[in-house]
């Protein structure tokens, strides 16, 4: 009985651990698709048209705004197997299209393709991220920071290679849904299934994070940081930023294989202030921009996998959520990138001094009084443990 029993445990250990790798592998195609998309795609677009970026951002923040609102009155118009065909379609042909017209020397063209792209890419991310829901922590600690640890150490590579950019975002498209597509099957089914979200939130308030979260405020501000300082000091240190960021979660994926449980998130979030902090004081400092620009990239990178981490803690915890988690936290950090990268690019347009100072030092104290005040009694175990699953019941 006792053989038997270990053999079974093992058994489900060994498909634990198969099902967790096409996850993951879909996570580095998704981390590797956003260094290629800022490093290649939007450089080679900016030229023809200067306002695609907000764009083809506008579009992906138009799609999870429609997911998150589905997901809220009408679940049931969530159509798995066609959305992701449909996204995969527009992802691949919308990112040929882009470059198709910058071949063309046409700016309307490209900044098209990229909008039907990042529509398509945007529908894509969020299953994958329904794909890693059903891995344990441990896992996920370790998986998501080495994922994405490595797209940052391919991205240098991978820029010097004429159209290698280009083909490594359409081996996203085209190998996303092939590697998730079983792990999304039923959680699909079971948010087309479930009734409107708006109601259930009321009826069952202790199964659903609310949409005004301190988690989604947090997100939104550490994103408008982490834009401004990015865009404000872009050209320091680039290809050292990069290796610097993935030597980071190399390490913090190896720091997490003793993982045991949620209340490890609180900690990362104290390392990603930290190295906010730091970077945002050094940028005071006329000698310290390539220092301070390594730090701001470093602790972009670590928030980004943090708060992914925590998105996929959060939406495991009940099943019928996962759709609206995902979208919705997925508003708030690219609404607040853009809005971080367009200050942070108009402040520097205006020229070197004391008004750069004078916003880094704004930026820094509002994100440091609102965790200060704003977060004092907030805690991101305390906020997953506290989450219960949805099982449908009537109230």
């Amino acid at each position: 009985m006792e053989d038997a029993a270990c053999t079974q445990g093992s058994t489900r250990a060994e498909a634990r651990t198969k099902a967790a790798l096409p996850a993951l592998t879909a996570f580095f195609l998704s981390s590797l698709y956003i260094r290629m998309l800022n490093a290649t795609i939007f450089p080679a677009v900016a030229a023809l048209a200067p306002l695609a970026r907000e764009a083809s951002t506008g579009c992906g923040i138009a799609t999870s705004l429609l997911v998150a609102l589905v997901m809220l009155r009408r679940p049931s118009g969530i159509r798995g197997r066609l959305f992701a065909w449909l996204a995969t379609a527009l992802a691949g042909g919308g990112h040929l299209v882009g470059w198709a017209g910058v071949a063309l020397d046409s700016g309307a063209i490209a900044t098209a393709g990229l909008c039907l792209s990042s529509a398509g890419y945007t529908w894509l991310s969020l299953l994958v991220l329904v794909a890693l829901c059903h891995l344990d922590f441990r896992r996920l600690a370790v998986g998501l920071p080495l994922a994405s640890g490595l797209a940052y150490l391919c991205a240098p590579a991978l820029e010097a290679i004429p159209l290698a950019g280009g083909a490594a975002c359409l081996a996203y498209a085209l190998a996303t849904v092939p590697l998730i597509n079983r792990s999304v099957r039923q959680p699909l089914e079971l948010a087309a299934s479930s009734p409107a979200l708006d109601g259930a939130t009321l009826l069952r308030p202790s199964s659903y994070l609310p949409l005004t979260s301190t988690l989604y405020v947090c997100m939104l501000l550490f994103s408008i940081a982490s834009g401004f300082g990015t865009r404000f000091f872009s050209d320091a240190g680039s290809l050292w930023g990069q290796v610097a960021a993935g030597g980071t979660l190399l390490a913090l994926a190896t720091w997490n294989v003793r993982a045991r449980g949620s209340d490890r998130l609180d900690a990362l979030f104290s390392l990603v202030l930290v190295i906010t902090m730091a970077g945002f004081f050094l940028a005071l400092l006329p000698t310290a921009s390539i220092a301070a620009s390594l730090l701001l990239g470093v602790g972009s990178s670590v928030a980004g996998v943090l708060f992914d981490l925590v998105l996929v803690v959060v939406a495991a915890r009940n099943p019928r959520a996962e759709l609206l988690v995902f979208a919705w936290g997925g508003v708030m950090s690219t609404l607040g990138a853009i809005i971080g990268a367009n200050v942070g690019g108009a402040v520097g347009d205006a020229g070197a001094g004391s008004a750069m100072q004078f916003a880094t030092v704004i930026v820094a104290v509002a994100l440091l009084a609102y965790v200060e005040l704003g977060m004092r009694s907030f805690s991101f175990s305390a906020t997953v443990l506290g989450l219960r699953p949805d099982e449908g019941l009537a109230a």
